[in-house]
């Protein structure tokens, strides 16, 4: 019997729980309607399922549930009489409609509430949306017809092994296969084993324990004694599943009787042995292709294709010379004809033009094939692209080449020190020796003059140092790069007020041509010490009385800086040393004055650490002019 009486409002409110913020927040759909289809409350997630904007939307436009929401009215029959007849429904599926006219299925879970006089007050329901998983069910079990399908028309039966037990269940298609016409009430291994040829049991009996006690597949031929007493060929093949447990005590498989393939063996297995081979041809990792005895292609696979970019119809047929890069021809050929020479030769390196017109480095293998009668029939080749390989071995040579441009500079380096610094210091020494012991025979001007030489030394000695620890720091990164926009003007001036002094001792004049608004994007400390090298370096090689002019023009993206002087020149031999640490002829100024010997190679350093470029031109009595290019600033 079902209980009648009215049942207590879940609506009134327990002390500790905010019934309306579960209720408007829940992830379900929940809504009350009268049994006259009106709906008197509804949560957010019902009116989300069904498509509205807001739950008052939904109060206010659905005034009858059964014609509105459900796809069939007969269905809101079917509700109503569950409830009057239950008093609630669980886990009931209907097909509802939504705001914009589409439908869905929704899985309904509802109680009567009832009034004090008996009678129904309302209807408490919770919806959810179950269509997805409809629809997933749906395609499970077309899923499933197929691959039933599929089964019976490859005579496919499926079984489950208890590996412990050794008990098996299976379909009829099973039984089928080994002469049942019907199910059999049981199935067992030990039966199995009756039915597979006394010659083949030995050999199945080895692959079932091995396979059980590795714990890996079981897959085997043999042969069985169908209950007519027809023998037949079967295929057989299972895999560990786990239990609930995870313990891998189960064998799943298939068995299928393979008498048919198995009567034409020998032709099938020519087919079978070909297709693999095609197959394998077409798909393997290593590009290949053959060639007949004068280099034309007669077969290649995909990866050759899709290496090189070539249709097939353009590359069959197609004389393989024709596409091995002009410096690699000759190699090549003397490579083919010895081939087909002796049948093989060692492997050899060759470039190969791509479709695109660019190249790839092919590392080439090939043996020849001959015929019964040892005839040449044709030559198969195998090549590696290893293109990466020769970029890396590149710059390995370039990081040597490095290295040993590096070793020779720190070489120049120490002898450097060791010629520039040695000479004055001992020159200091001597000097500094003779008034230490000799003092009393030195006049006041003698003082005079070693103390203005000893300067000089000095000053020689510490621009060369400080010539030394910029050109240490740039060569091991240590220098700061940070450049900006500035203009070129502002830049110019603080070096050029620091030369100008001075060339004001040596009566040169310096002028400038920098049109007003030119800027530069540089790193300033940088571009100071470049322009600062030079200027002095123009002020050194200036007769008294000379002329210097600082110009600079934009070209495009570059800013193009001249800096002429109408000094000695350099005749070319020292110009082509300029800004080289390998100097050998270092030349001395017009006023005796010495150089370091690295101001240009620092020069040209930061200049190309700017992306620019410095180069001099120069002629013997006409002056030099020193040009580099500067980024234009935004």
């Amino acid at each position: 019997m079902h209980d009648t009486h009215p049942r207590k409002n879940p609506n009134s409110p327990t002390p500790g729980f905010d019934l309306q913020n579960i209720f408007d927040n829940a992830p379900i759909g929940i809504y009350t309607s009268t049994p006259e289809g009106r709906l008197i409350s509804v949560n957010s997630a019902t009116a989300q399922i069904l498509g509205y904007d807001t739950p008052q939307e939904l109060i206010d436009i659905v005034t009858d549930i059964g014609a509105q929401i459900y796809a069939s009215p007969s269905d809101r029959e079917r509700f109503l009489h569950h409830l009057s007849e239950q008093h609630a429904i669980k886990d009931q599926e209907y097909l509802l409609r939504r705001k914009d006219g589409s439908f869905f299925w929704a899985s309904l879970n509802a109680f009567a509430v009832f009034c004090e006089d008996g009678n129904i007050s309302h209807f408490q329901i919770f919806l959810v949306d179950i269509d997805e998983k409809k629809v997933a069910e749906q395609k499970l079990r077309e899923s499933e017809k197929r691959f039933q399908f599929a089964l019976e028309t490859c005579k496919i039966g499926t079984w489950e092994l208890d590996v412990s037990g050794l008990c098996a269940t299976r379909c009829i298609l099973h039984d089928n296969i080994f002469g049942y016409r019907k199910l059999l009430a049981e199935w067992s291994y030990p039966l199995f084993i009756e039915h597979v040829h006394p010659e083949d049991r030995n050999h199945v009996e080895k692959k079932f324990k091995k396979a059980v006690e590795a714990k890996q597949d079981w897959s085997f031929e043999c042969r069985i004694i169908r209950t007519d007493d027809e023998v037949r060929w079967i295929w057989a093949a299972g895999r560990h599943a786990p239990d609930a447990s995870g313990t891998l005590n189960r064998l799943v498989g298939i068995v299928q009787d393979i008498t048919e393939r198995k009567q034409v063996a020998e032709a099938e297995a020519l087919r079978d042995s070909e297709e693999l081979f095609r197959y394998m041809f077409m798909h393997a990792p290593v590009p290949y292709l053959s060639l007949d005895d004068q280099g034309r292609l007669l077969e290649v696979n995909q990866t050759s294709l899709e290496l090189l970019g070539y249709p097939r119809e353009d590359f069959i047929g197609r004389n393989i010379k024709t596409m091995i890069h002009p410096e690699s021809v000759e190699r090549f050929g003397e490579y083919f004809r010895n081939l087909k020479a002796t049948g093989e030769t060692p492997n050899m390196e060759f470039e190969i033009i791509k479709s695109d017109g660019t190249s790839i480095h092919g590392f080439f293998s090939g043996r020849v094939q001959y015929d019964n009668h040892g005839r040449f029939q044709r030559m198969h080749c195998i090549f590696q692209d290893i293109t990466k390989r020769k970029e890396a071995e590149d710059e390995i040579k370039e990081v040597n080449r490095q290295l040993q441009t590096a070793n020779a500079e720190k070489d120049k380096l120490f002898s450097i020190i060791a010629h520039d610094l040695k000479a004055p210091m001992a020159s200091l020494l001597v000097s500094t020796g003779m008034l230490a012991d000799q003092a009393d025979i030195f006049s006041e001007q003698d003082i005079r003059f070693i103390s203005k030489e000893l300067h000089g030394n000095a000053k020689n000695t510490f621009a060369l140092l400080e010539d030394l620890l910029q050109w240490s720091r740039m060569s091991q990164g240590g220098i700061d790069y940070d450049p900006g926009p500035c203009s070129l003007r502002e830049l110019i001036n603080t070096s050029f007020y620091t030369a100008q002094e001075v060339a004001k001792s040596k009566d040169v004049a310096i002028s400038l041509d920098i049109p007003q608004g030119l800027t530069v994007h540089v790193d300033q400390p940088m571009i100071n010490t470049v322009i600062r090298n030079v200027l002095f370096n123009a002020v050194k090689f200036s007769h008294r009385g000379g002329k210097i002019v600082v110009s600079a023009r934009q070209t495009g993206q570059n800013v193009t800086m001249a800096i002429q002087d109408n000094g000695v020149g350099m005749d070319p031999n020292v110009l082509t040393d300029s800004f080289s640490l390998e100097k050998v002829n270092r030349q001395a100024g017009t006023e005796g004055e010495k150089g370091t010997g690295l101001g240009l190679v620092l020069c040209k350093q930061f200049i190309e650490r700017h992306g620019g470029q410095i180069w001099l031109e120069s002629s013997p009595g006409q002056g030099t002019t020193a040009f580099f290019t500067l980024p234009v600033g935004e």
